[in-house]
């Protein structure tokens, strides 16, 4: 689940998603949270389109909590859980 929010003036890309592990990283639900900038555009037959432009070693992740195994009801546990340490991660990291 991908959400656009307005703080301090700048646009955050927040993202709550499910990552099988591997190397380096732990199975389960991330929270991901990046400050973009999002520009609009024109291709040359008219048709608008948006780009959105982000530097690289910006904003935060973090596990929300691991599983063996992605289901509907991780990922609504994951979006409660992001929506409950959200406020507090803005404040401190952006």
């Amino acid at each position: 689940m991908k959400n656009y929010i307005t703080h301090n003036d700048k646009t955050i890309k927040t993202e709550v998603y499910y990552n099988v592990g591997g190397y380096n990283r732990r199975r389960g639900y991330y929270l991901s949270v990046q400050p973009i900038e999002i520009t609009e555009h024109t291709t040359a037959d008219g048709k608008p389109y948006k780009m959105e432009k982000f530097s690289a070693f910006t904003g935060y992740y973090s596990l929300l909590f691991e599983v063996t195994r992605q289901s509907k009801k991780h990922q609504q546990d994951a979006e409660n859980r992001a929506a409950i340490l959200l406020p507090q991660i803005l404040e401190t990291k952006f």
